[in-house]
């Protein structure tokens, strides 16, 4: 269709967040920003060097630098931006923006890090007051740069197959369903292509109700434009001309008061209740029956309205907002019939200079779309081939606008290597964009991986449809790798393919809204035999080759051949494998520790009786093993049983019995098999919880001042104890049995660790917290046994390890895991679907940075989130707080393994049992690629210590280099590579110092 009729009418309904007419220039704003002499301080602090704001804060109480009133547009959209850094401390809660329209930041001690957010001035207002400050911090901190800057909002052109529709940040159209969600943690915070009044105040990532105070939305769709005719409506409809759907809340925090939840139409001014709350908690309510008035005249009859309103003497908090509504109109039928519809909005927001005429921007894939009243212009897009950000300038009579575009590190060109003009290879640690260009032929160069004994490697070779041609049918076919006389079998090599999943909302900054590639499910089985591959689109198919123990040093050369039924000639494509003359060994020694839901995996499975349920679950331990990751707990189905006998009459003579038959022989199985490194052993009568709540240690009905539980709790951890010995267990067993304590939870935690170390000496006990001082003190007080160590294993999120402190509890004989799970975020590695590949391989370099002897993660197989029916983690990668839709985990966290696909859902397969073998993703194979360059290290290490005398001091300098991961790879905790070639580098250079010591 034409794009001036498509973009000009449509645009027409996009104006409601754009800025005000005459908002302020730009540049007097910064100035009255940056005139420090007129800020007023409260609290202490000092202004230093004549441009820089500095407070200090004792831990208690508040203080800010505050401006005065500074003239503003009413409704008109600002950025705010501020340079921040601790003098002194790192963290910190710091307040800054417009008051009453803050958000809070953390400093980075010595180290000037630039802070900036979007926000709307609200209705009825026309002057603001910036502030800078601190709240309940300890330590000096110091603000520089204060901006604050015109903006207008750029509506990112999204892409449907049934044409196009501008959509903004938090909006997305799927299997004919329109969802809204507003988060408000974003750069644009409540700034959202439908939000229509603001009469409330925000806070960070949240907005702050007080008696009287409002927010409204407005949703609709204009019609499909074609050759300058209306062809039909998009618009939010049920049935017979009734709105339909729901809307949903998250209230963070309540104090008092009573907020509603109202929604009417455009054909109305009269707000209908829907639903009201009282308290903290995730509501949802239906839309009621309010009719349309059927008047295509005017259109904004049939916008439907929603809104947020506080009662008098109210105070809340709202963090989420959801609205979901199926899409009626002329296109209707398409869109619920459509099952792979992914359209989904984003917002930019570009600096305004000079005399604002309303303009509306919108940014398509390769031009800048300004209109102008009935005016539409076209501006081309710069881009860059390596991550990074471009500033785009765009120029109009007595105004100009100034975009920052990003190209993001998922859309990098600068990999890859040319194999023909369909087909070409890369490296496994590289998520490939659906449309990536084929590198040029320059690029040419054969496939060859190098992997030790015993080990796994893998690489990608992408097909690419032609832009007018679907592949179909693609299949393939791996031959056996030969050296000689010496085969590694076919059956030693699988060939997986990258399954695409649509992201529609984004983790955090560092993802994009796309299709990125993650589960890797066969590409040859009894059920899934060939794919197709839509036009113009990449392919990535996933080789990967298991090493056996015994096989010969050498290189090993095979061929992948490719053949489909339309679309592409068929393809024999060589690869080499040089294996090195050495082995990893068959148990790591970086121990691993992760969750996993046998009862889900039989649910997706349809497993009922205990036969089946054992024989999916192989399948599962399987794919655990050949990745080098342990689970909590490897003998779901056979624990051993205890049998509590308290004795009433004489409290100090009650026992249990433990049997451990079945447990025993399910153990020596499992580890034998699989090689886990670690396990879970009940931690009975401890009580436990999480930082939300807690149980009271207890054993049947007697407290742990009464001698029953005393003589149970003793006589329980003796026989678990001298069990795990004489089995020769107890090195890998730890008790796992409360998570991420809160300080207020300190000495409760501190008096269950000093229980166990009293009753169960030797069994390691496992913590999810750092050593912080208040802790340390706890356990301290609490201990019964004042000698030895109080925790065996801290296990802090990674964003919290501290190297100094963590160095002072080594020395004690305490030993660190870290975790990852919803945080933490950019610019850490992190577990995401929509972050580098290359991040969970480095997270394993940073553990040998830090002497970590372990990793931790919360759960691999978190398919669905509470969610009836059961979410299909194929179709929605994002993960929900536990029946708390919409609220966001992340894309993929919990989530690194998939049931295969013809068990995407349960029930599938008309209720039969499947057995088919679950399905690995690209986020694991990088944990296991850690893993097995954490062992290379290892390796080189212990050859060292004990041939270390037979180098020369040269040769021997050169080693211990080797032993250091170098800054190329990870440099800081948020300093590393996203390229993994500089692993390669190193990880080679390791392999063949291995191979030289061990021929001396």
């Amino acid at each position: 269709m034409p794009a001036p009729y498509f973009i000009s009418f449509l645009l027409f309904f996009s104006t409601a967040v754009c800025a005000a007419d005459t908002p302020a220039d730009s540049s007097e704003l910064t100035s009255a920003a940056r005139n420090l002499s007129d800020w007023k301080l409260t609290g202490s602090g000092k202004i230093v060097e004549n441009n820089i704001l500095e407070i200090t804060g004792s831990g208690k109480g508040s203080g800010c630098w505050i401006s005065p009133k500074i003239k503003l547009q009413a409704g008109g959209t600002y950025r705010f931006s501020v340079d921040i850094q601790g003098v002194d401390v790192s963290g910190g809660y710091l307040p800054c923006g417009a008051s009453g329209y803050s958000r809070v930041y953390t400093a980075e001690k010595g180290i000037w890090k630039t802070q900036s957010y979007c926000f709307r001035v609200p209705d009825g207002y026309d002057e603001i007051q910036l502030q800078v400050g601190q709240w309940e911090s300890s330590g000096t901190f110091q603000y520089r740069n204060v901006k604050l800057e015109t903006v207008v909002p750029v509506l990112k052109l999204g892409e449907t197959p049934v044409g196009n529709i501008v959509l903004g940040s938090g909006e997305k159209i799927q299997n004919g369903v329109y969802h809204f969600d507003a988060w408000y943690g974003d750069e644009g915070s409540f700034i959202h292509r439908p939000l229509d009044t603001v009469k409330c105040g925000f806070n960070s990532d949240r907005l702050t109700f007080g008696g009287g105070s409002e927010i409204s939305y407005r949703f609709f769709f204009p019609p499909k434009v074609d050759d300058g005719k209306w062809l039909g409506y998009f618009f939010i409809s049920g049935t017979a001309g009734y709105p339909s759907g729901t809307v949903a809340v998250n209230v963070n925090y309540w104090t008092a008061g009573t907020g509603v939840i109202e929604a009417r139409t455009g054909g109305s001014n009269n707000w209908t209740q829907i639903g009201q709350f009282g308290k903290t908690g995730f509501y949802t309510f239906k839309l009621p029956d309010i009719p349309f008035f059927d008047n295509y005249k005017d259109d904004s009859m049939r916008y439907t309205f929603v809104r947020i309103r506080a009662l008098e003497n109210s105070n809340f908090q709202v963090v989420e907002l959801h609205f979901e509504t199926p899409i009626g109109g002329y296109y209707a039928p398409h869109l619920q019939h459509e099952r792979h519809i992914n359209a989904h909005g984003e917002t930019l927001f570009a600096t305004s200079t000079g005399n604002s005429v309303s303009d509306v921007l919108v940014l398509a894939d390769n031009k800048i779309i300004v209109k102008t009243g009935s005016e539409i212009k076209e501006f081309p897009l710069q881009k860059t081939p390596l991550p990074g950000k471009i500033t785009q300038k765009i120029e109009l009579p007595g105004r100009s606008y100034s975009l920052q575009t990003e190209t993001n590190s998922f859309e990098r060109t600068d990999y890859g290597y040319y194999i023909d003009k369909q087909i070409w290879w890369a490296e496994a640690d590289w998520k490939v964009p659906r449309k990536r260009i084929v590198p040029v032929p320059e690029t040419k160069k054969e496939i060859l991986i190098t992997a030790a004994k015993n080990d796994f490697e893998d690489f990608q070779i992408v097909v690419k449809a032609n832009d007018d041609t679907v592949i179909q049918g693609l299949t393939g076919k791996i031959s056996n790798l030969e050296n000689g006389n010496n085969i590694i079998p076919a059956k030693n090599v699988e060939l997986l393919y990258a399954y695409y999943h649509f992201v529609h909302s984004k983790s955090d900054g560092t993802g994009m809204l796309a299709d990125y590639p993650d589960a890797l499910p066969p590409l040859s089985s009894e059920v899934h035999t060939a794919i197709d591959i839509p036009a113009g689109k990449n392919q990535p198919l996933w080789i990967s080759v298991k090493i056996p123990a015994d096989a010969a040093a050498g290189t090993y050369t095979g061929t992948v051949e490719l053949t489909a039924k339309e679309g592409m000639k068929p393809a024999v494509i060589p690869f080499a494998v040089k294996v090195w003359d050495f082995a990893l060994p068959k148990e790591n020694h970086h121990e691993t520790a992760y969750g996993f839901k046998p009862q889900l995996a039989c649910q997706y499975h349809n497993a009922k009786t205990d036969t089946d349920k054992r024989k999916v679950i192989e399948n599962y331990w399987q794919l655990f093993s050949d990745h080098r990751i342990s689970i909590y707990n490897p003998t779901p189905f056979d624990d051993y049983s205890v049998k509590w006998l308290p004795d009433e009459k004489d409290g100090g003579k009650s026992r249990c019995e433990i049997d451990f038959t079945k447990y025993d022989a399910e153990m020596s199985r499992v580890l034998e098999k699989y090689h886990f490194t670690n396990f879970t052993v009940n931690g009975h009568g401890l009580g436990g919880g999480t930082y939300e709540s807690r149980a009271e240690p207890f054993l049947v009905k007697y407290g742990a001042d009464t001698p029953q539980y005393k003589a149970m709790m003793t006589d329980y951890y003796k026989q678990l104890v001298n069990h795990l010995k004489e089995k020769n267990w107890l090195n890998k067993a730890y008790v796992y049995w409360f998570d991420e304590p809160e300080p207020k939870d300190y000495d409760f935690v501190a008096d269950g660790f000093s229980k166990l170390k009293h009753y169960a000496p030797g069994l390691g006990r496992m913590i999810t917290e750092e050593p912080t001082a208040g802790f340390i003190s706890a356990l301290e007080k609490n201990a019964i046994e004042k000698s030895g160590t109080f925790i065996d294993i801290w296990c802090p999120v990674s964003c919290n390890f501290d190297y100094d402190s963590a160095k002072q509890r080594m020395a004690l004989g305490e030993r660190f895991w870290w975790y990852v799970c919803c945080g933490p975020r950019a610019p850490y590695c992190t577990l995401f679907i929509d972050h580098p590949a290359t991040e969970l391989r480095v997270w394993h370099w940073q553990a040998r940075q830090r002497s970590i002897a372990g990793s931790l993660v919360w759960r691999s197989n978190y398919w669905t989130s509470g969610q009836q029916p059961p979410q299909n983690p194929y179709e929605d990668p994002m993960v929900y707080v536990a029946d708390r839709y919409p609220a966001k985990w992340g894309n993929g966290d919990g989530r690194f393994i998939y049931p295969p696909l013809s068990a995407a859902v349960p029930d599938l397969n008309d209720g039969k049992v499947n057995f088919e073998k679950p399905v690995s993703s690209i986020r694991w194979e990088m944990i296991r690629e850690g893993v097995e360059d954490y062992e290379m290290f290892y390796l080189l290490d212990e050859l060292l210590k004990q041939k270390g005398d037979k180098l020369t001091e040269a040769e021997k300098t050169e080693a211990e280099k080797l032993l250091i991961v170098p800054a190329s790879v990870s440099k800081t905790m948020t300093d590393f590579t996203l390229d993994p070639r500089p692993i390669y580098e190193h990880r080679n250079k390791i392999g063949t110092m291995i191979e030289g010591i061990l021929q001396r």
